[in-house]
């Protein structure tokens, strides 16, 4: 909308000089004496016209170019979606695009030249210190990864020459790539902001994202540091951060109760109370669909009336993953929105070890971003 005003506005001043000029011109005819000839009057009509054909000259010229840009821009759009980035994302890769610095001959060439693309939006981001830093770095390897589903970081040899991380000091956390592996250290290098002073020796953290399973966050120490770059000394300690949110198609049987607070009483449901009420107090599901924050389910050979699940705030759930293994949670459980005759079950609270035994058996089944409602 912003460009468009300012076409209109443009427009608008230069018809105003074109009919000033017009009349100026107008005059200076009229300063001719026919048949005499004044050479200055002729000379001032014939600047006048150049002026304002130049104008308009570069008028369409700048529209032009505005209007590449603004196409570029919507290129760039559509590229960025298809990689999965979501709105939010994609605003913050158009204040790169609008506010970056860029020149005109850079934004029309980004989906042609990645390695610029790349350089000139890790320089922007690492300009950032607003906490979200390992967001940044999920934008880039969004953009930029040519794995679906990247490998999970157990050791150094799971890391690419090339791949984007942050690197979190007790005084911040500054972006860079790495640049070269070697026996138990990785060589870094940073971007536009980086570590200023000796800290050569003290504890970091690295922060990688992989697509289809999340970020990973590498222990280490800071060993040597000269001018932009940084050996980082990995002490073996890898933990997965399960900050990208999965779902996997899973058929596993649940039971369902009631939720009974040893502290209240007041929800506990007896056998009694359930054959009063015409349900049983202990219902038979099985899942379609599991993420680490909620599952999809459906109830097995029984028809739950949705009076008797709003009866209740909290259920409890016993989920039988795989070998004997149990997953015991609780929430809430309502309708879903998406699939008719199935129910949602978000989980209040799951512990970190419960996680990630939970991913363990959702990277099993080809996982995608979560959407459950």
């Amino acid at each position: 909308m912003e460009v468009s005003k300012y076409g209109i506005l443009a427009t608008t001043i230069v018809l105003k000089i074109m009919f000033l000029e017009v009349n100026l011109i107008y005059l200076a005819i009229l300063d001719l004496k026919w048949p005499g000839f004044n050479s200055d009057a002729a000379f001032k009509a014939l600047m006048m016209v150049l002026v304002v054909v130049a104008i308009g000259f570069i008028y369409i010229l700048n529209k032009k170019r505005v209007s590449k840009i603004e196409s570029a821009w919507r290129d760039l759009m559509s590229y960025a979606y298809t990689k999965r980035l979501n709105s939010g994302d994609v605003a913050i890769l158009g204040n790169f695009f609008n506010n970056g610095g860029l020149n005109s001959l850079e934004k029309l060439t980004f989906l042609k030249d990645h390695k610029n693309f790349k350089s000139s939006l890790m320089d922007h981001f690492s300009k950032i210190h607003n906490g979200n830093e390992e967001h940044l770095i999920q934008i880039v390897q969004k953009l930029f990864s040519e794995k679906e589903h990247g490998l999970e970081i157990n050791d150094l040899d799971d890391i690419e020459i090339g791949e984007p991380c942050t690197v979190e000091f007790t005084q911040g956390i500054f972006l860079g790539t790495v640049v070269k592996k070697a026996q138990g250290e990785l060589q870094l290098n940073f971007y536009q902001t980086h570590p200023v002073g000796k800290k050569e020796n003290t504890e970091v953290q690295c922060y990688f994202f992989r697509l289809g399973l999340g970020g990973f966050l590498l222990n280490g120490r800071a060993r040597r540091m000269k001018g932009n770059g940084m050996a980082f000394g990995f002490d073996g300690g890898v933990e997965w951060k399960a900050d990208l949110h999965l779902t996997a198609e899973m058929r596993r049987a649940m039971k369902i109760t009631p939720h009974k607070d040893p502290k209240d009483k007041s929800e506990s449901v007896t056998e009694e109370e359930s054959e009063a009420l015409n349900e049983p107090s202990t219902i038979i599901a099985t899942t379609t669909k599991i993420s680490d924050r909620a599952v999809l389910l459906m109830f097995t050979g029984v028809i739950i009336s949705p009076l008797y699940l709003k009866k209740f705030d909290v259920w409890d759930a016993e989920i039988d993953l795989e070998a004997g293994r149990l997953l015991e949670v609780s929430g809430k459980i309502m309708p879903s929105s998406s699939e008719p005759g199935k129910y949602l079950m978000k989980f209040n609270r799951i512990l970190p070890e419960q996680k990630k035994m939970l991913f363990g058996e959702i990277k099993k089944f080809s996982p995608t971003q979560e959407q459950l409602s």
